[in-house]
């Protein structure tokens, strides 16, 4: 399809055939700005990724400390309760020579009201 004018010349017509462009990558520019923000984008990400890393490492690292803690604290309370049953277990053994004790001196109370020595 062609489209002449009235002296016979031919016009182009666009309506057919688009514009040819060059799809050469090397020519290809990219405004400053766009350039700048990409980086900067790039450089944010990277620190994004960088800052959650180091945060689950802390996380990591409070949740073993925290185990430990736990562990530590289980044996000094057994340790605690070894003592508290060391130190009920010597009272008794006290209570019990007491008791001898008191039984020895009311025996020897009641030998001396009754005069035999």
């Amino acid at each position: 399809m062609s489209v002449y004018r009235d002296e016979d010349v031919p016009l182009k017509d666009t309506s057919v055939s688009p514009p040819t462009k060059s799809t050469d990558a090397s020519t290809l520019h990219f405004p400053l700005p766009l350039v700048a923000g990409l980086v900067v984008f790039a450089a944010s990400m990277a620190g994004s990724m960088w800052a959650i890393t180091s945060n689950v490492r802390d996380i990591n690292t409070r949740l073993e400390m925290s185990a430990e803690i736990d562990k530590a604290n289980a044996l000094l309370q057994d340790e605690r309760t070894t003592a508290i049953r060391d130190a009920v277990a010597s009272m008794q053994r006290r209570q019990e020579l007491q008791q001898y004790e008191i039984q020895g001196l009311k025996e020897a109370i009641g030998r001396l009201t009754k005069g035999t020595p």
